[in-house]
Parts: C-alpha cells; structure tokens; sequence
C-alpha cells in the first residue's frame, strides 16, 4: 500500500525542476527543493504521501488572504480518509495564535471531517506568516496555513466626492444623496455632520464593515432672501478619519433695477425731492438697507424688504450749500448680506444765486424852470439772486426818494428821485446817479436842460373797442400827453350826459401820457356801432378823443301763430317752437309763457348767427273747456320783445270698450286662447290704440287699431296663462288709450291627460288579470289586476295633490 517511490520526486517551487533524489538547492534557480506528489498532484512534508498509502489526505497549503495584524481570520479545512480502515488522530499545531475547534478527528473508511478554527495574527511586521496544523496519524501528515498580514488602515469615501445642487427658487428645498463607502480593512462607526446649518444629513450615525456602503440622504434648506453661490463640508467622523465630501448650491443672485436719479438745477438751502422706484426683476427677495455716498442726499426708507415682481417707491431729498456750485455726482447704494446688490446713480447741478443788473439807458430830461418834478427809471434783476441796491447822487440838486430796494430775482423795481428844477439856471446840466449793488456799481448819467415853458396837448388815438358785451356798463379810457415844455393843465368834459369821465381835470407833466376813465352804460342802447366822445380843453390847446364800440344785433325770424290743431280736452300735449337768428350777432333770449298752463322747455335759449334751436313746449289744457285755447310764447332779448301766440282746439275724448271685463274661463298653463271686444268712440276726434304686450301671470296681446269719431271697431288679441298653480283666479288690466281700459280674468285648472291616464292604467291593469286567471292561473293574473289598480290610484292621487 506504499506509494511507489518514482511518484514521489524532489521539485523545485519556483522553477518545476524534479529530480528523483532529494537536493538540497535547486541547481537551476539555487532555491530550496520540496517533496512533490506527482499521482496526487500535492506538495509533501516528506517522502512518503499519505494519500497514496491509504492514510489521510489533507490539502498541503491553504491560502486564507490578508489579515490585518492583531485581528482574528477563520479556517476550515477538509480531512479525507483514504484507507479501509477506521482513523483516529488529533490535530495540533506548533504555531502561537492557531486556535483549533474539535481537535480530536474520527474518520470512517473513505469518510471525510472538517477541521475548524482561527487564527490570531500575532504583532510583527506585514507580510507573508505560515501557520502549521499537524495530524497524529499512522503517517504524520501537515497542512500549511497562508495568511498575508496586512497594517490597520482605516478610510470612508464619499461617492461622488463633490455634490453639486441643482439651481433652487430660494426659500425650496432639494433633496439629493451622497454614498458613504468603508475602502479600508476596518469597520468604522461614522458621524455625520455639516459645517453649514442650511445642510442636513441623514443618518446622523452609522456602522460600515470593510466594503460596505450607505446611501446618506442630504437635504438642502433657503431662505427667501438668500442668493449666489454656497458652499459646505459633509463631514464623516471615525477613528482614523475625518473624512470630507463637499457640497455646492447656487442660488439665483439678486436683481434690483431702478432708473438713475437727476435733480437739476438747486439752489443751495431749498431742498428738491425725487421719487427713485426700485423694481425687483429676479427670483430672490431682497433685504437690504439704502445708504447714499453724499451728505447732501438723503434717502427714505434706509431699509428695503422686497419680493420678486414687486416693487417699491423711495423719497430721495437733496440740500445743497454755497459750496456746491457745479456738476455734482453721488450715488444709492442698496447693500443686502450677499453685498451690493445695486448702485443708483444721483447727479445734481449746484447754482449759487447771483444777481444781474439790467443796463439803464441814459436819463435825459427838458423841463421848464418851476416846481421840482419827480423822474423814476427801473432796476430789472436778470439773474436768480435777490439783488441789493443802495443809491447815492452827486449833486445836491437830485434827491433819492428809494435810496434803498431789494429786487427779487426775475423782478422790477422803480427807483424814484426828484430833480429840484428852481435852483437851477437856464441851460443844460449833468448828475451821477450811483448805484452800488451786490452786483456790482453801476454809475447812470442824469441830463437835465432847463427852458422856458410851452406846454402842447397832444390826443394819444383812442382805440376801437368792438363789440362788446352788452350785460355791463363799459369801462374805458382816453389818453393825453404833454408833448411840449412845462406843466400842462387838462380838462375833459362828455359830450353825452350818459357818459361819466373821472377826474374832470388833471396836472400833465412832460413825459409819459395821462388817462381820463370813462363809464359807458349801454343799457336801452340799440345794437350797432355806438361812439363815446371827450372834449379836452387846456393851457396847451385844445381835442376830442373818441371811444368806438359795436353792440350785438338781435334780429331772429319766429313764426307768428304755432296752430296744435285738435288736441285732447282735459290732456297734456305739446309741440317746439323754431327760433332762427337772421342777423350778424349771436343772441341770447329770455323764454316764457303768458298763462301757467304754458310752459315753454327752457327759461333761456343762445342762437348762434345763422343757427336754428327748437325750443320745446306743453300745453296742460284746462280740464272742462272745450272749443279753441289760445296763449302766448314771450321771447325777450336785451333791446326785443317777440310774441308767438299758441292756439289749440280742445275736443271732447270718450272711448267705450265693450266688455269692460273679458271672462276666460278655465285655462291650463301654457294654453293660449284668441279674444275680440269692440271699442266705440263716443268723442270728438279719433283714437289710436297702438299694439300693446302686457307680461305677467295672464300674458296680453293686443293689436293696433284706430277708432274714428262715432265709428265702432272690434280688437282683435290673444292671451296665455303663465301661472301653474291649479285653482287660481289670474288677472291683467290692459290700459288702451285716453284712460279707456280692458280687464281679463282666468281660472288655472289641471290638464286632464293624468286622470285618463290613471283610468286607462286601472281599466288595462284589470282586463289583463282576468285573461291571465282564466288561461293561466289565478296566481298570475290578481296580482296583474292590483298592479294595475294601484297604478291608477297613484295617478290620480299625485295629480290631486
């Protein structure tokens, strides 16, 4: 039972070199040599190979992989027994660290058993150890165990390594996940957290063994008013660790647009405000506050809370001083916690007032030797500063009345001085006037020439007023001037009693013209052209000024007699009065009646020139008078009178309607039914009944129909019934002409189609249950009957009530 000894061969392990003596060292590789089992294909501990003896047969080496240093690994090893024997043998191994579960083996004949048990990996440095397990049988036999030893590492990965959130509305969440992997040789119990509070992780902790996996649930939260990028850190911590994973959200930035903000032109001290609307055009809300870049601005609210699409209105105010003179610029700046969100341009002009002085011409005066006379000529400030101005002369004949004026800026003020003309001899002489303002000193030359006097009245053409309104008395004036040298005495008197001049004399120096004022009253003036004159005598001559107005024409064209005809006695009518103007002028009327029974539409009608307005009118004609009425229509203007007179012939109206009360009858709803009464005229003149449609309960139709005097006519209509409640009297009263009016009365009863319905229900129902029990059976044909019966019953129970 040996194994043949040509089987087992001495072979090299690296390079399968046999040879079949033992050798120590392979002379090909000079590596150590090992027993090789050719039949049984295995490695041998010696010579000899148990399998091939019948004994036991074990695997010679056994790869159990890594092991990290310090950790435990797990065996298992097959045991065969190759004999016929019954084999028993104990396990053992010379090696620390190997622990061996059931050591002792019993083994059939051709039987197998498994041997457990583990392995402690002793300290020392990573690499290749070999543990030995040694079976005490007749044929010592050796397993060889394989064990890598490998260093702890710990490490989490997170997959993918970067998260990146899709774009979000702020103030959403979004929900994403990341996976958790152990790739070290350790189990490791992770914490998770987030440095950032708007990043949430789920789990919060977990175990992994080396190789193993989670998916952590991430959960991103905003704020309504949150914007732009952000960034965090998912952190894992372990023994061994932290580990990071990072996670990225953008946020849509905010948009703020307002347009730019131009004061213009300020003067310093008044403030000017402008509205500055800010508009939000994204998709974030914005909280930021307004500050400005300038003193000189100030803005309302300084703090902003805005949604998308809406917008809000901001008070910008601005005060300049005397130092900003010029172009000035600034700015709004809207700062949100992401930073500036917007900047809105200010700009302003600064304009210190100044003043400007207009020129002043020359002041030249003639004048006769006599009373001192007082000259004035006018300071006009040109610019936009209130202008201060005092004045001085420099010859004591000039006197300064206004030696001190403030002229405001666009304004005009009079400087007043009177020259002292009886100091001065015949001839010409000259002055300064100084003027010292904060515009500057400007000097006006005064010539005086002092002559003998000669005063010379001068008529300056009285203007031709035109038409003018003819309500009021007219206000108007002349002019006179002294066109000569020395002081001229005027006085005026009317040529017409009716016209009053103020005053009735006046002193006239030489310079500007004088007036006299004249009251016109036109008043019972007729319309045309009219002519008020003034006779002007004085110490320089003598004239006639004229003042020339037209008054409006009233000329209108109006019909004599307005003949109504036939009308109704007791009735009240009506008809228009056409008023034309004919003349050049437009006219305005007073309008009435000469009874009260006459009343004209409006108290007061215009007629343009050419133009023709129908002035509307009624005729309440006394009740009990019959025969011709007659009244006047007054028309008034300012200078005329006109009178329309209004005649009208009042007839007796009676109309007779036969029957008064049109009986129906019974009337289902719904039906609709044709009718005729005859109507008599028993008046005077004829009676038109026009075609009537009276809604309701009982709804009407009549047809048109005119009835003449004495004449008798039948009216044809119909009517329908609306109403649906049975056993109800339904009326309608139809009004026909000249107060004569018909009434229709119908009773609503049920339709009779349910009742024979019911009848013919019962009736068939007991027919056929008699045919049923004569041929078939009674069984069949009473309940047939009662069906029936029942039926009929139900009917007319539900139509009575």
């Amino acid at each position: 039972g040996m194994p043949r000894m040509d089987d087992v061969v001495a072979r090299c392990p690296d390079c399968g070199m046999e040879q079949a003596d033992a050798f120590a060292h392979c002379f090909v590789c000079m590596k150590a040599s090992r027993w090789w089992c050719a039949a049984c294909r295995e490695w041998l501990a010696s010579r000899g190979c148990p399998a091939c003896s019948g004994g036991l047969g074990v695997p010679a080496e056994v790869p159990l992989g890594p092991c990290i240093v310090g950790a435990s690994v797990a065996f298992k090893i097959l045991v065969r027994n190759a004999g016929k024997k019954l084999l028993g043998c104990t396990v053992t191994s010379p090696d620390p660290g190997v622990a061996i579960t059931g050591p002792r083996l019993l083994l059939a004949p051709a039987g197998t058993a498994v041997v457990n048990g583990r392995i402690t990996l002793p300290k020392g440095p990573p690499g290749r150890r070999t543990f030995r397990l040694v079976y005490g049988a007749t044929v010592p036999t050796q397993t060889l165990l394989v064990v890598e030893a490998t260093a702890a590492e710990p490490r989490l990965e997170f997959l993918p390594p970067v998260v990146v959130l899709h774009t979000q509305n702020p103030g959403s969440t979004v929900r994403t996940s990341v996976t958790l992997k152990n790739t070290g040789n350790l189990a490791l119990t992770a914490t998770l957290s987030s440095a950032e509070p708007w990043l949430a992780a789920d789990p919060k902790r977990l175990t992994l063994a080396p190789g193993e996996s989670a998916e952590i649930k991430l959960r991103a939260k905003s704020k309504t008013t949150d914007s732009g990028p952000r960034e965090t850190a998912l952190t894992a911590t372990a023994d061994g660790g932290p580990w990071f994973a990072t996670v990225r959200s953008t946020l849509p930035d905010p948009e703020l647009t307002a347009d730019p903000v131009c004061f213009g032109e300020l003067m310093p001290g008044r403030p000017a405000f402008a509205d500055v609307v800010v508009r939000n055009t994204g998709r974030v809300r914005v909280d930021c506050t307004v500050a400005v870049a300038d003193p000189w601005v100030r803005v309302l609210p300084t703090r902003l809370n805005l949604p998308p699409g809406r917008q809000k209105k901001l008070r910008a105010r601005a005060v300049l001083t005397a130092a900003h003179d010029g172009p000035l610029a600034s700015e709004l700046v809207f700062t949100s916690a992401a930073g500036v969100v917007l900047r809105v341009p200010v700009a302003a002009t600064g304009k210190v007032p100044r003043p400007v002085l207009r020129a002043i011409r020359r002041q030249r005066v003639r004048d006769a030797a006599g009373p001192a006379v007082e000259r004035k000529f006018q300071l006009a400030n040109d610019g936009d500063g209130s202008l201060d101005v005092s004045a001085t002369a420099d010859k004591a004949w000039v006197k300064i009345v206004t030696p001190e004026l403030r002229v405001g800026p666009g304004k005009k003020r009079k400087l007043r001085y009177v020259l002292d003309l009886p100091v001065l001899p015949r001839g010409e002489h000259t002055a300064a006037i100084t003027l010292a303002t904060n515009a500057g000193t400007v000097a006006v030359p005064v010539t005086v020439t002092v002559l003998d006097p000669n005063p010379v009245l001068e008529v300056v053409a009285a203007p031709d007023l035109g038409a003018v309104s003819p309500d009021l008395p007219l206000s108007a004036f002349v002019q006179v001037r002294n066109s000569g040298i020395g002081l001229l005495t005027v006085r005026a008197e009317s040529e017409t009693p009716r016209v009053t001049v103020s005053p009735a004399e006046v002193d006239v120096p030489a310079g500007p013209p004088v007036r006299f004022n004249l009251t016109i009253p036109v008043d019972g003036l007729p319309g045309g052209e009219h002519e008020a004159a003034v006779r002007l005598t004085s110490n320089g001559g003598s004239g006639r000024a004229a003042i020339r107005f037209r008054l409006p024409v009233e000329r209108i064209d109006v019909p004599a007699m307005i003949d109504l005809g036939d009308r109704p006695a007791g009735r009240l009518t009506g008809d228009a009065l056409r008023v034309k103007n004919s003349g050049p002028d437009r006219v305005t009327l007073r309008v009435r009646g000469e009874h009260q029974w006459l009343r004209p539409g409006a108290e007061r009608v215009t007629v343009n020139p050419g133009e023709v307005v129908s002035v509307p009118f009624r005729m309440d004609l006394p009740p009990g008078v019959l025969g011709p009425v007659v009244s006047t229509i007054l028309l008034e203007g300012r200078s005329v009178r006109y009178a329309v007179a209004v005649r009208a012939l009042a007839r007796k109206v009676e109309l007779v309607v036969v029957p008064e009360v049109v009986f129906l009858g019974n009337m289902i709803p719904g039906e609709e039914r044709a009718f005729a009464l005859d109507v008599v005229n028993a008046g005077e003149i004829a009676a038109d009944i026009r075609e009537l449609h009276a809604p309701g309960d009982l709804e009407v139709w009549v047809r048109r129909a005119t009835v003449w005097p004495g004449e008798r006519v039948t009216l044809a209509g119909r009517v329908r019934v609306n109403a649906r409640q049975p056993d109800r009297q339904v009326r309608a009263r139809v009004p026909l002409a000249d107060e004569a009016t018909v009434r229709f009365v119908a009773r609503v009863v049920s339709p009779r189609m349910p009742k024979v319905l019911a009848v013919t229900a019962a009736t068939g129902g007991l027919i056929a249950g008699g045919a049923l029990s004569v041929a078939v059976g009674w069984w069949l044909g009473v309940p047939l009957a009662l069906l029936g019966l029942a039926t009929g019953v139900w009917l007319v129970w539900r139509e009575s009530g």
